[in-house]
Order: C-alpha cells, then sequence, then structure tokens
C-alpha cells in the first residue's frame, strides 16, 4: 500500500493509480503516479542513499520511471534529481543523478529493459566513492566509479513513484511491491540480505 512502515513519509496516489494485494499498480495511461512528500533526504542528513524496491514490470515506454525525487525548472523538465528509468531510450534500464538539468546528468546504464520482469532492484548513491551503482536480485549488474554528484546538489522538493519530473516522459507500467530509501550506501552483503528475505520483512538496524 502507499504507507510508511518506519516513519510518516506517507504516499499520495493520483490519477487511477492503486493498491491490489498490498501492491501499487500503475498502468501507464498518462495520470497514474504516487507521491511522496518531499525532502526526504538533503546533505544534513545524508551524504549517501540507497533506493531498493520489488516490482512486476508490463511494456514501458521509452524513459518511464520508477522514480523520480528533484525539482522542476520552468521548461517542465527535471533539476537537481535523481531518477530511474526500467526502460531508457537505448534499450536499457538506468539510475541517473545531476546537479542540475539533463545537460549535467550522469548515470549507469545496466543492459536490457526490465520489461516483462519481477525484479529486486536496489539503486546505490555513493558520492563519498564516487560511485553509482545498480543491483538486480541481489547482484551487482552495473557500475560507475567516476560519479561527481552530491547529495547536496539533489533538492527533491517532489519525490514522484512511478511519474517523471519532466513532463514528456511516460509513466510507469509495473506493480510495485515495496519501496525503501536508506540514507546511507548499503553494503553488497546488505543487499543480498534484502533480497533473500524479501519485500515483506524489514532489514535489522
Amino acid at each position: 500500500d502507499t504507507s510508511d512502515s518506519i516513519g510518516n513519509a506517507w504516499g499520495t496516489n493520483f490519477g487511477n493509480a492503486t493498491v491490489t494485494g498490498g501492491a501499487l499498480v500503475l498502468d501507464g495511461s498518462a495520470d497514474p503516479y504516487m507521491q511522496l512528500p518531499g525532502n526526504l533526504f538533503n546533505a544534513a542528513n545524508s551524504t549517501a542513499l540507497t533506493i531498493e524496491f520489488w516490482a512486476s514490470f508490463g511494456a514501458n515506454a521509452n524513459n518511464a520511471r520508477v522514480f523520480d525525487f528533484g525539482n522542476t525548472n520552468v521548461q517542465n523538465n527535471g533539476v537537481n534529481y535523481v531518477g530511474f528509468s526500467p526502460h531508457n531510450g537505448a534499450g536499457g534500464h538506468q539510475l541517473h543523478i545531476s546537479p542540475g538539468d539533463g545537460t549535467f546528468q550522469q548515470q549507469v546504464v545496466g543492459a536490457g529493459t526490465l520489461d516483462g520482469l519481477t525484479v529486486h532492484v536496489a539503486c546505490v548513491i555513493d558520492p563519498p566513492n564516487k560511485t553509482l551503482a545498480i543491483y538486480t536480485n541481489g547482484v551487482l549488474e552495473a557500475i560507475n566509479t567516476n560519479l561527481t554528484v552530491n547529495v547536496a546538489n539533489l533538492n527533491d522538493i517532489l519525490s514522484y513513484i512511478g511519474g517523471s519530473l519532466s513532463a514528456a516522459d511516460p509513466n510507469l507500467n509495473a506493480s510495485i511491491d515495496e519501496i525503501r530509501i536508506f540514507k546511507g550506501a548499503l553494503s553488497p552483503i546488505t543487499i543480498k540480505q534484502s533480497q533473500d528475505q524479501g519485500p515483506d520483512t524489514l532489514l535489522a538496524d
């Protein structure tokens, strides 16, 4: 559902987004997405982030987003953002981050889209170690070791699940069982533990 099992960052559904069997269901049409409260993270409380989710994907159009956290400019494009696309414009899936608009974007790309797959994905944003990484089903899939964007460069006034900060991008076609945001970079062992435990068991402190 849209509740927060740890804190008070409850989500609000828009359009025809629904909750079925405890999962957020988004059909990829123009309206449905979920919005979380803004300012979930900032430089004062975090220098690194991990965002993980369990999802079953339908067929998605280019540049659909599982999450997009940041702000928008007067052209209705994302700025100061971090996001994940299961289907980018080049036939892959990607984690991306920018200290400004898309001109300054840095990214890491995994091979193939996630269309038609049910997967656990962990996105690690670790500026102190200059890494941007995607783990799928508990295994490191792709890594960028030249990251120069810091959490301080982000501005998550808007926190979308299934929607994009950029007005031209499509909405997501997927069912999301669980999404978690951690202040800090989870270790590979912890990500594997989370994969093994599944979406219904919280990681121990």
